[in-house]
């Protein structure tokens, strides 16, 4: 796979990222497939794939377990550019990537990969991470991801080119947090005003606080 040490282009120029959202997960905390997560009447899937579109990804995939692909059937379109069904996610997340990894595009400059459990994400924020990555030192080799201004990290992730085969090195199991590993190539981008990318939901509990918290800033 070619990884050219060209700037990346602008934002919603024809970035040729490619946005990747895990949504493979059995969510038995949360007592159903994670993919047909909604909050109120709201399908979090096509909501994620806008955000990343709009955001500047060139091209959106979903990653879907056969399981998870049946919860979401009758359920309005995705809108993404592919659907790439992972056949072991009780293997690990990061299957799903390597799911994903295998399909893209051989110029593909980087990963914008994104859990669909994390679902206020604004395509303000992924804007933001890939303004950051642009005009860093060196775009190729450099982890991109959101933090608070307290320091705790969020999602997405942007994984240059520079880092797939590391990517493609790890185990289904392993943790992607690994790959910002070490310090000196992770981009770390304080957002502010916006808890959409540290707000995630594992059960049924975490999603009620949050549909609280979604009616309560209307």
């Amino acid at each position: 796979m070619s990884c050219a040490d060209s700037s990346p282009e602008v934002a919603g120029t024809g970035t040729g990222l490619v946005g990747v959202i895990l949504a493979a997960g059995a969510g038995n905390r949360l007592g159903y497939p994670k993919a047909a997560l909604h909050l109120g009447q709201r399908f979090i899937l096509p909501m994620l794939v806008t955000a990343l579109r709009q955001g500047g990804a060139s091209k959106v995939l979903v990653v879907l377990s056969t399981p998870a692909e049946q919860s979401i059937s009758g359920l309005p379109a995705l809108g993404c550019d592919e659907v790439v069904i992972n056949p072991t996610p009780e293997s690990g997340r990061t299957g799903s990537v390597h799911c994903a990894l295998s399909t893209i595009p051989q110029d593909c400059p980087g990963l914008l990969i994104h859990p669909c459990d994390v679902p206020l994400l604004s395509h303000q924020v992924v804007e933001e991470l890939i303004k950051a990555w642009r005009n860093c030192e060196s775009p190729t080799q450099t982890v991109v991801r959101p933090i608070t201004p307290a320091g705790n990290g969020g999602h997405p992730l942007l994984i240059p080119c520079g880092r797939f085969a590391h990517l493609a090195a790890m185990g289904p199991d392993q943790a992607l947090r690994e790959l910002l590993i070490p310090r000196e190539n992770r981009l770390d981008v304080t957002i502010r005003g916006d808890p959409g990318p540290f707000l995630g939901v594992n059960t049924p509990d975490q999603l009620e606080l949050l549909e609280s918290f979604i009616s309560k800033s209307k």
